[in-house]
Order: C-alpha cells, then structure tokens, then sequence
C-alpha cells in the first residue's frame, strides 16, 4: 500500500503530465506553443499587455488573475498552484546568538534560523543523536548553530578544505567541539559518516549531492534528518533526478529543460542590468532566426555563452563572431543584420508565453520534493514536508524532515 507521499507525488504527477503542453515547450526555442491554436484568446491577452508586465524581473505578470485575463489562463494558473501547495512548517521561534552569526550575511542568517527553528519543532521527543552532522556544510553555519542548540559536537563533511579550515576557527571562537572533514560528499568515505547516532542536516545541497546524504540515510538510519534541497538541475548526466521507486512509477519524464525551470529566477539587479539581459536574450534569437532560415533547418540550436564585451559590436558583427564561437559556418545569402529587430519582437512574445509556463516550475518543485520525501517513507522513516521560509528569503525553501520511528 502506498504511503500519503507516495500517493500525493502520483497526483501530482498526473497534474503535470495533464498540463505538460503548458511548461514543457520553452517559448525560447519553440516559436509556437502548442497551446496557442485551441486557446488564441489567451495568446492574444497576453500579446496585447504592456511590456513594463514583461520587464525580466518576473518574466510575465504577477498576477495572470488580473482583471480581463482569459477563462483558461485563469484556469491554468489555479491548476499549477494547486500541485505546487505545500504546507508551512511549523517552527518554534530560534535567533542565532552573536558568536554564531558572525561572518553570515542577513539572507544567510534568516535562512538558518527558519531553518533550526522547524528542526526543533518538527521532531518531538528530541532524538538519541550524539552529534550533529552538517553535509555540504561550507563554514558549518548551519551545523554550528543546530549544535549548539542541541549542546552536541558538531562533525562536518565539505569538499573544499579551504571552508573546512575557516569552519574550524568559528566553531573554536564560538566554543563549540567541532570536526570538518575535507570529502566528496558523493564517496563511500563520506556515507559512512551517516549513522544512526547522527542528526544530519543539509541547506541547500546541490543536485546528486543532497541525494547522496538521502540514500546514504535510508541505507544506514540517522536519528533525525533534515534536508533542503537546492539545484536538481545539477545531477550529473546519466543519473536520474528522481531518487524513489514511487518517482519513476508515475512515469513522468523530465529533462534537462525542465530541470532548468523549476529554477528560473527573476533577473536581479538595476536596470542596466536588466537591459543586458534583454539585449543579450534578444540577440540569441535574432542569430537563431538567421541560423533557421540561412540554413533549412527550423530547430533551435544551442549556443555556448558568450564575452559580455561582444554586447557593444554591430549585431552583424556580433552573429558572425557568434557563429564561431559555436562552430556555425557562416552562410551566405542572407543579411544578418536585419535579424536583430526581429530578434527584439521574438522576445517580446517569448516573454508574454513564458506567463503560462513559469507558474509550473513551483509544481516540478514540488513533485520533486515529494519523490524526496516518498524515498524516506518507504524506508521506514516518519516524514514531514513543507516550506520552512517564505519565497523571499530564498526560493529553495522546501524542507524535509525525517527521523526513524
């Protein structure tokens, strides 16, 4: 019989793959949605919207519950947040005394302090740990502060052994009895530090990272486990995304693509900044027209990153040194500089259609985290699931917490 996690991820699987037609295809490299023929209503709304709706810093409108907005947009926008729900967790209030915060930034510090504060609520009675265990812990900020909330030693696992050294010194300033080790938190070295007398912890372990400490938990028990995960996009090629049976059960298929939506942030910065965005986004797909019809072949082609300085050439000088860069010979037979306005209007209308993929990217989220936390349950772990801050603090705020019953 499937557990509540096991069961809710297939739902939302089953949303998603319902909706795949809305976040799947990337407006950046499709130059037509396969939503716009049965709903031209929604793409002429958005289409007809002022652009300061469309400006890189949200990539679409706030709100698409906006008066005057279409029946279906309306619609798909309940649906995605209806598989992104996640509950809050419920925290006891923590602060990070003065020794502990030094040397973490305000987003830093909040972040941790939301993050003990539901560990310590989360898990009632306290655990048997006799440490803490801190996996990809950097300087150990978050480990230093749950130790010593806990009044346990705290043993850290971080690769760069730069951070372990500095790590070090502010657990020795703060009093606190402290081990780092330098480890590949993918080795057999480093799951072997997971064990049964452990309360393990992980803010924002990237990719197969953070699944490391979740696999090496399930096979060898911690007392208490509690983990945020950050980057799935960063799982190394031929490893799956999803960690549980459950996960690969619904069948749902995601690719790198999708990965990388499910971590589209807004563009930070002034609007210097945000007009490089927009020139450099625009100018990709002004070459990218230019490369479809000069060549025949009407498919996106990916291009490396290129040197911010080319921003201040002629386009056409610009798309010619492109070209090279990606090894695209270049065709003649078409005038590349008049691709750049056209570039500009595919933009704009790329922006306006991501307004109907980007409220999905919370419910890949979401779907993963669930695959996460239906890992755990079928290994016999109590789990909890939820957000441990809000969306400004950082929006990687989902949390798992886990202990064996």
């Amino acid at each position: 019989m499937p557990g509540p996690f096991a069961r809710r991820l297939a739902e939302v699987a089953a949303g998603l793959n319902a909706h795949r037609d809305l976040w799947h295809p990337r407006p950046f490299a499709e130059r037509h949605m396969p939503w716009e023929d049965a709903h031209p209503e929604v793409a002429a709304w958005l289409d007809a919207r002022p652009d300061d709706e469309f400006d890189l810093t949200r990539f679409g409108p706030d709100d698409p519950h906006a008066a005057g907005a279409p029946p279906s947009l309306v619609r798909w926008r309940a649906a995605a947040d209806a598989l992104a729900d996640l509950p809050r967790l419920p925290a006891l209030p923590f602060a990070l005394g003065a020794k502990a915060a030094r040397g973490i930034g305000g987003a830093k510090r909040a972040q941790i302090e939301a993050f003990v504060g539901c560990f310590l609520a989360g898990f009632s009675p306290p655990g048997s740990e006799t440490h803490v265990l801190d996996w990809c812990a950097g300087k150990g900020h978050l480990g230093r502060a749950l130790a010593e909330a806990l009044g346990r030693p705290l043993r850290a696992i971080e690769w760069d052994a730069t951070l372990c050294d500095a790590g070090a010194a502010l657990a020795r300033a703060q009093g606190l009895e402290a081990d780092f080790e330098a480890l590949d938190a993918r080795s057999t070295a480093a799951a072997a530090r997971v064990r049964p007398d452990a309360a393990a912890v992980a803010l924002h372990a990237c990719g197969d990272l953070h699944g490391a400490l979740l696999r090496a938990a399930t096979a060898h028990g911690v007392s208490r486990l509690a983990v945020s995960p950050c980057c799935y996009n960063r799982t190394p090629p031929g490893t799956s995304v999803l960690l549980s049976a459950a996960g690969r059960a619904t069948g749902l298929v995601l690719d790198a693509d999708d990965l990388d939506l499910v971590h589209r942030l807004p563009t930070a910065g002034g609007a210097a900044e945000r007009r490089r965005v927009r020139q450099t986004l625009g100018w990709r797909l002004g070459f990218d027209l230019w490369h479809r019809e000069a060549s025949g072949r009407d498919a996106y082609r990916r291009m490396p990153a290129f040197p911010p300085a080319w921003l201040a050439l002629p386009f056409a000088e610009f798309a010619v040194r492109f070209a090279g860069l990606g090894g695209v010979e270049h065709i003649p037979g078409r005038e590349v500089g008049a691709y750049e306005t056209q570039g500009v209007l595919r933009l704009a209308r790329a922006l306006r259609r991501e307004a109907v993929r980007l409220p999905f990217a919370r419910a890949l989220e979401a779907f993963l985290l669930l695959d996460r936390a239906s890992l755990l349950e079928a290994a016999g772990f109590d789990v909890a699931l939820g957000t441990f801050c809000g969306l400004d603090e950082t929006p990687r705020n989902g949390l798992l917490l886990a202990r064996r019953p």
